[in-house]
């Protein structure tokens, strides 16, 4: 998509405050009290430019390595073939949004059987120029939460079991950081995941983000848009794709080896490196340029920035209904955020900021001090085992690790029937050859 001009309001973070090491529930309440009002300009930005774009294809395929045994032959060139092929689709925003339109659409269509509605209205009072991309300000004045069912999760769980995956009916949310090696071993056997937005960075990064992407491969496959076909004939179905992703490495020292999941779907790459200035920029050190939106790159390898698209500019890509539940779902999340931090506010100043003022400052400290929204709670807020009920937690703990999901939503049984029946011959082949989540 070529970068098109609109007119916003922004709110910049001129000069961003760093802590220097890591800061206590006190200090980051005292950063919040000090930001003030927050500087607003209404001005006319590009977007969906992709100038900062970090080459994978510029990697020799010597470079690639395979942890562990593929049940798939693949040549080293296909590799880089579909590497490459992943990393444009992911950072050309008109094809992301083409291949979102379809999910959109059942969307709305659900909603409004539901009878849940949104007003053009219902959009940020601005956008704020945040680390690497801009974030959803504050919900307009008099907006209401809307009780949503969990209708983009059950939607997305539904084409996810269409193709084999999350194949017991439910959909995990991970509850904060895992080790990289439970996480692969849960996603080999046949599943995707959502975040909790409340622990760790998972409210920038967004809890959809991961799940959107395979949406957008799925139907990227089915439009010609994305070859997954390789020499042999043989077409990588979305286990195998996700195979592609976790077991194959970049690099074969200690320093280099992460996977392509890492590299082509969760990454800054193209976030940091600033082309103008012809170099990159560590993502950790919170430069200044990293908060200027002319050297943002709108490319949606970086789950954050995909979360930002959808959230900031839904309306130009043609998908409102997209924009406008996660839109709702983000502002719950913020105003946990708030009312915890005025639960710890002992001097009671904070009573007194504007509710739009405070719930920009908060996700301005944040995001300069990668804190854990956690950071402002009494108490840690990660779910506990003990805490979900035994008919939630039995589909994963006698197979996983109790700590790493709790399960989120499950579709009905009659939903679960249409699903079986309209699975693919070549999903369901697999799920009996794999064993896939009945393993």
């Amino acid at each position: 998509m070529p970068a098109i001009s609109v007119t916003k309001k922004i709110c910049h973070i001129p000069n961003p405050v760093f802590a220097k090491d890591a800061i206590t529930q006190v200090e980051a309440i005292d950063l919040i009290k000090i930001e003030g009002t927050p500087l607003v300009a209404e001005e006319e930005i590009e977007i969906f430019k992709n100038i900062n774009v970090f080459r994978v294809a510029s990697l020799h395929r010597d470079f690639l390595g395979v942890s562990g045994e593929l049940s798939f032959a693949i040549e080293p060139q296909e590799i880089v073939r579909i590497a490459n092929d992943i990393a444009e689709l992911l950072r050309s925003t008109d094809r992301v949004a083409r291949h979102l339109q379809s999910l959109d659409s059942e969307l709305g269509r659900r909603m409004s059987e539901d009878e849940i509605e949104f007003s053009e209205d219902d959009l940020p009072q601005y956008l704020i120029a945040g680390k690497c991309s801009f974030l959803p300000g504050p919900k307009p004045e008099g907006y209401h939460f809307r009780k949503k069912n969990y209708l983009l999760d059950k939607l997305l769980l539904e084409r996810e079991m269409a193709q084999g995956i999350n194949s017991e009916g439910y959909n995990a949310e991970f509850k904060g950081f895992v080790p990289f090696i439970a996480a692969n071993f849960f996603v080999l056997d046949g599943h995707l995941f959502s975040e909790n937005e409340q622990v760790d960075n998972n409210l920038i990064h967004g809890k959809y983000s991961h799940r959107l992407s395979f949406e957008i491969f799925r139907e990227a496959v089915k439009n010609d848009d994305l070859n997954l076909k390789l020499k042999s004939g043989h077409e990588l179905n979305t286990r195998e794709l996700l195979e592609f992703l976790i077991k194959i490495k970049m690099g074969n020292s200690p320093k280099q080896n992460f996977s392509f999941w890492t590299y082509l779907i969760d990454s800054a790459d193209d976030s940091v490196f600033i082309k103008p200035r012809g170099r990159e920029i560590d993502l950790g050190a919170n430069h200044p340029d990293l908060f200027d939106h002319h050297n943002y790159s709108y490319s949606s390898r970086n789950p954050a920035t995909l979360k930002a698209i959808l959230t900031c500019f839904g309306r130009e890509l043609q998908l409102p209904n997209l924009q406008h539940y996660l839109l709702d779902s983000h502002w719950k999340q913020v105003n946990k955020i708030t009312q915890r931090v005025l639960l710890n506010d002992i001097t009671g100043i904070l009573d007194d900021m504007p509710a739009a003022d405070l719930a920009t400052n908060c996700l301005k400290v944040i995001m300069c001090n990668g804190l854990d929204p956690t950071t402002f709670a009494p108490s840690p807020i990660t779910l506990r085992m003990e805490d979900i009920s035994d008919s939630a937690r039995q589909p994963f703990s006698e197979k996983y690790d109790a700590g790493i999901v709790v399960k989120t939503s499950k579709l009905s049984a009659q939903r679960l029937v249409t699903i079986s029946n309209a699975r693919s011959p070549d999903a369901t082949s697999r799920q009996t050859s794999d064993g896939g989540g009945s393993r």
